[in-house]
């Protein structure tokens, strides 16, 4: 699956949004991180457990590669 999902950061280095993709939810927590200069995405399920934290955000690099959530 491959989908652009909207968000705005309105200044903040910090934010979460609940985003529905296939029909389920999801918490997407950006974090922006000054010293190396990138943004970083945790993503967790509508319980707030977490399928993947970290994962660093590249331009034209597919940030979930690799990743599956065994449940």
């Amino acid at each position: 699956m491959s989908a652009l999902v909207p968000c705005t950061p309105n200044g903040t280095a910090r934010w979460t949004q609940r985003t529905t993709l296939d029909g389920v939810d999801f918490l997407l927590t950006f974090d922006w991180n000054q010293r190396n200069g990138r943004w970083a995405l945790t993503i967790a399920d509508q319980d707030g457990v977490d399928i993947v934290s970290g994962a660093v955000l590249v331009t034209r690099c597919h940030p979930l590669q690799g990743v599956i959530d065994t449940r």
